[in-house]
């Protein structure tokens, strides 16, 4: 047995950081789990987006937007789509908000080409379409 296949692996700020800044997988599956929510300190039930490579990531509001708007509202028709999740500086609300810089997850749509599938190459778009994302 592989244990990796039990092993969840979070998609954080701190592992795209340590990709370069971003992240391109293809959705496996979406399910709901009862997640952590660090900023109520509580357990909430959330969508999960599961990618081939083992990798989750609990969207965030702008990411659940897009996706929504792009791919369609039932998530059962996500499997086998391509995104790119990537950081990109948080819009400040308040121009006296000095804090430290924060990043934010976004997410970037694509098509498969038919040379990219034929090749094995997994990801890798063809066409990009425009980018959101909210601070999670």
């Amino acid at each position: 047995m592989d244990m990796r296949r039990h092993l969840k692996r979070w998609l954080t700020n701190s592992d795209l950081r340590g990709m370069g800044g971003s992240y391109q997988g293809i959705i496996v599956d979406v399910v709901e789990e009862e997640v952590r929510n660090r900023f109520k300190g509580k357990h909430e039930l959330n969508p999960v987006i599961v990618f081939l490579d083992g990798w989750r990531i609990v969207p965030n509001m702008g990411i659940r937007r897009y996706l929504d708007a792009h791919y369609g509202h039932e998530t059962d028709t996500w499997a086998g789509r391509p995104i790119r999740i990537f950081l990109r500086p948080m819009t400040r609300k308040s121009p006296d908000d000095e804090g430290r810089q924060r990043d934010e997850k976004a997410v970037e749509c694509f098509d498969l080409s038919e040379s990219d599938v034929s090749a094995g190459a997994g990801v890798g778009g063809s066409r990009t379409q425009k980018t959101t994302g909210a601070s999670r």
